[in-house]
């Protein structure tokens, strides 16, 4: 699993590699669905997509 920026002018804020990971840790260990909507959601907002591998 990755980040990657999908916005064409760049994500609204970067991310360092560390808070990339960081999201992709609270994705793997999200509870329920409703919680890994939301942080999927948050990064969209951001300017990420998630690619899984």
């Amino acid at each position: 699993m990755r980040l990657e920026v999908f916005l064409k002018d760049g994500p609204l804020t970067k991310l360092t590699k560390s808070q990339q990971d960081r999201f992709i840790s609270l994705l793997k260990k999200a509870r329920s669905p409703d919680e890994e909507h939301g942080i999927v959601q948050s990064l969209l907002i951001l300017g990420y997509a998630v690619i899984e591998k």
